[in-house]
């Protein structure tokens, strides 16, 4: 574990340092606005080739996930997008802290890394980087990087997640260029609100 989060840190300085590959060359709007939106929208995009694989939408929650596994019975890559509304949001703290609790269940192992807390846009902001090295049940790893906002009408939750076969010991899953265009992908994912000055959203392109 600490070999594991020493590599981690040298691949944080190395997003810090201006790495560019984002993931997201010829993106497309995770969304495709039936009509003109206004009020508190999430703004966000997938990488290209990526494909819808599932979509639902409720009065209390929106929810689409992508991947590029065209066809295949058991996904290796995945963003998930979702949206929750309703009764009192919770704080980011609370939710990684129930999300990690749910987790260690199937992985004792587990690792769990804040890379970010703070505001984005004026919303509260944070972001996890969550290592299973192997599922108990499965006996494969997951890592994913995910941030929530807590927006004024919705919680959002952003996933970007790999599974693989299981960790050795000390073994880094992601690359250096992986964790930095993971990295880079979820921080281009905004919440705005067209109403709010305090919460501006990006000028629209031509």
């Amino acid at each position: 574990m600490k070999d594991r989060l020493i590599r981690l840190s040298l691949l944080g300085l190395a997003t810090l340092a201006g790495c560019t590959d984002t993931g997201v060359t010829d993106a497309v709007p995770a969304v495709e606005p039936e009509e003109p939106q206004t009020g508190e929208l999430l703004i966000a995009t997938v990488p290209a080739g990526w494909k819808l694989d599932f979509a639902t939408k409720t009065p209390g929650l929106k929810m689409a996930e992508y991947s590029p596994d065209d066809g295949a019975e058991q996904w290796t890559k995945k963003i998930k997008i979702e949206s929750l509304g309703g009764g009192d949001l919770p704080e980011p703290a609370d939710f990684f802290a129930s999300f990690t609790k749910d987790q260690e269940e199937l992985c004792p192992d587990l690792e769990n890394y804040a890379t970010f807390t703070g505001q984005e846009n004026g919303y509260d902001t944070s972001v996890h980087l969550i290592i299973c090295p192997v599922n108990k049940l499965s006996n494969i790893s997951l890592v994913s990087l995910i941030k929530v906002v807590k927006g004024n009408e919705y919680f959002y939750v952003i996933t970007r997640s790999q599974r693989a076969a299981a960790l050795a010991e000390g073994e880094a899953p992601l690359s250096e260029e992986e964790i930095a265009g993971w990295s880079l992908y979820v921080r281009s994912i905004s919440i705005c609100d067209t109403e709010k000055p305090e919460h501006p959203c990006p000028e629209p392109t031509t």
